[in-house]
């Protein structure tokens, strides 16, 4: 099975996250706030019976922690699913039809992305969500 990639904007930002890991991209879903939730987090929301704690993401990459999104993508980590918020859903592509580089000079903690992935003449960071949340458990 040939390795796929979903192309995505949140914010002004586009970035690149491995299809494997992806559940379901589902419309915006009715996000519960939580008092000692911690900061990178904008609460928790339900799926499948299932309490997913929703990522900050657009405050992450720098967007602001604007109220309005319009997908949630459902991620699965080693520590269960997790919810991201993001604005457009551009396409799903095969790994083999760009390439995959590091990225000059290394970014700044968070780790959003360690490398990035060109397509099409565009340069999508590769959210590395793992290396993400294990940043923001420090």
């Amino acid at each position: 099975m040939t390795p796929h990639l979903v192309l995505l904007r949140v914010g002004a930002e586009r970035f690149a996250l491995p299809l494997e890991g992806v559940w379901h991209i589902l419309p915006t879903q009715r996000v519960f706030p939580l008092a000692l939730i911690r900061p990178e987090f904008r609460g928790v929301f339900l799926y499948q019976g299932e309490v997913v704690p929703l990522l900050d993401l657009p405050a992450l990459v720098g967007g602001g922690a604007g109220s309005g999104f319009a997908y949630t993508v459902i991620y699965g980590t080693e520590l269960g699913l997790l919810g991201l918020p993001v604005d457009q859903v551009l396409q799903i592509v095969e790994c083999r039809s760009g390439t995959v580089a590091a990225r000059e000079p290394a970014p700044p903690a968070p780790v959003l992305a360690q490398s990035h992935f060109v397509y099409g003449g565009n340069e999508y960071p590769l959210l590395d969500v793992e290396t993400l949340l294990n940043t923001l458990s420090r």
